[in-house]
């Protein structure tokens, strides 16, 4: 089973570091084409975007996963039934939002995006509506665990974003942005349904209006209580905090947040490569024999890779943040880093989340989920309108901190981990070392900063061999970089020849 999750997990690392590299340039490249009131803007308009398609989701994706993981050709009514009802689902919010928009758009005006709410917001609706089908289509394909298909679709789509939406602002500013944005979206929707086309065809998936209607409340049931707590909280959360941001910060600030969310997103690429395989592998039986270890090699092995990248990251973010986004954005250095810890935060939060509804325990995520985001967002009220930008920061890390606490120790009591020490130091060692780097970093030149990070690889590596990574792991992973070696030097002597 390991073995199986190593090859699945390279597929979809693969895909996601090139996904995240192209949405950093595309940033890039608009912090540098747009002014900074500008760039604000499309900041909020694509966060307000994905906050809704989120909201969109309604616990679908997750049951709709579940079928597919543990899916056989034979069951083709129950999966089409299925699939459709949950796309039903989705076209009905929407149906809900756009008529919001149409009859009541007057109310919303001042509370999102004040005086460009009326210009962008129809884009903002159409873009959210395409990312959450084009989404959902990838459901089926990662629940079947066909991750490499699954990586060339990221890859091609996210391709595409970052040529249209950099060609459209060149061309015609913020307007030509979301224009090209909105277009881009229409034709990754068109290329993940002919991708999950091969599936369709496999598990012979038909449309029918009647059992898709029938199969809605099943799918509400087994999905919306997650939902509502995850999904929902989280996507409630950032509306609440881009009303507030646009009430009490200057929308220039803002960036600051984008550009933290976007280097961050080197930290989540890992939990993103994982994350959708280990919960199709956890859904296939709740009681298999390796899930302990699976879980525990996540915890400990993957989670001390992100701990490497988190310190590197905090070290030079200014100075990643000037060669990409240019010195007008060297404020940006002390928030960056807050929100790399925050994340690094999250990311045990998803490590737990998944490993806990994978055994069926999605009821209690989502009381504590909608628990940690009212703590999150009765924050965000208290603290922005006082504190600003660092006041939604801290709310912001408000709720994953409380998560954290309740989550591992729900975690350590459902299931027996044999290391629970090793997963301890590796925990404690890892918040040591970013913190320590914080410090050491903060005030002195890139040469010296070079001089102190090296040492902290160093002893990162020789800790990460010791305590965090088993012997049969590293034997298991050596075995595979060279078979992955093997088989690129038996293709280039082929083509030689």
């Amino acid at each position: 089973m390991l073995k199986s999750y190593f090859t699945n997990s390279i597929w979809v690392l693969g895909g996601n570091l090139i996904a995240k590299l192209l949405n950093l340039l595309t940033l890039s490249a608009l912090g540098r084409i747009l002014n900074p009131k500008w760039f604000g803007v499309y900041n909020l308009a694509y966060s307000y975007a994905e906050s809704l398609s989120q909201m969109a989701d309604l616990g679908t994706s997750i049951v709709v996963q579940r079928s597919f993981a543990n899916a056989t050709p034979q069951e083709s009514i129950k999966l089409s039934a299925r699939f459709f009802g949950g796309g039903l689902i989705i076209l009905g919010f929407y149906c809900l939002a756009f008529s919001v928009y149409l009859f009541h758009k007057k109310y919303y005006s001042p509370l999102y995006l004040k005086e460009y709410w009326s210009v962008y917001s129809i884009y903002i609706l159409f873009i959210s509506l395409g990312s959450r089908l084009s989404q959902f289509a990838l459901i089926p394909i990662m629940g079947l665990k066909d991750f490499k298909a699954f990586s060339i679709r990221n890859v091609l789509c996210t391709f595409v974003v970052s040529i249209f939406v950099s060609l459209g602002a060149l061309k015609f500013e913020l307007l030509g942005s979301l224009q090209a944005l909105l277009l881009a979206t229409v034709l990754n929707v068109v290329i993940t349904f002919l991708v999950f086309s091969r599936i369709a065809k496999k598990f012979s998936i038909r449309f029918s209006l009647m059992k898709s209607i029938h199969a809605i409340p099943e799918v509400l049931r087994e999905g919306f209580i997650l939902y509502s707590g995850s999904t929902f909280g989280g996507s409630l959360y950032s509306l609440v905090c881009l009303s507030l941001i646009t009430q009490y910060i200057k929308v220039e600030e803002y960036n600051f947040v984008r550009i933290g969310l976007s280097i961050g997103s080197f930290v989540n690429v890992f939990v993103a490569a994982t994350q959708p395989v280990t919960f199709s592998f956890l859904s296939e039986s709740a009681s298999h024999v390796d899930h302990e270890k699976l879980k525990s090699f996540k915890v400990r092995v993957l989670f001390s890779i992100i701990v490497l990248i988190v310190m590197w990251l905090i070290a030079f973010n200014d100075l990643i943040t000037t060669l990409l986004f240019g010195r007008i954005y060297m404020d940006s250095k002390v928030y960056v880093s807050i929100i790399l810890v925050i994340l690094l935060v999250q990311v045990i939060n998803q490590f737990y989340t998944a490993f806990l509804v994978a055994r069926g325990l999605a009821n209690f995520i989502g009381f504590i989920s909608v628990l940690c985001v009212g703590i999150s967002i009765i924050s965000a009220i208290v603290l922005i309108p006082y504190l600003g930008l660092l006041g939604y920061l801290i709310s912001f890390s408000s709720g994953y901190i409380i998560g954290l606490g309740i989550l591992f120790r729900k975690e350590n009591q459902v299931e027996n981990y044999k290391d629970k020490n090793r997963i301890k130091v590796v925990f404690i060692s890892s918040f040591f070392m970013v913190f320590t780097t914080f410090a050491l970093t903060y005030a002195i030149d890139y040469v010296s900063r070079f001089g102190v990070m090296v040492m902290f690889t160093l002893f990162w590596l020789w800790l990460f061999r010791k305590i965090a990574l088993l012997d049969s792991e590293f034997s298991l992973m050596q075995n595979k970089f060279s078979e992955i070696k093997n088989k690129i030097l038996s293709k280039g002597i082929v083509k030689k020849t």
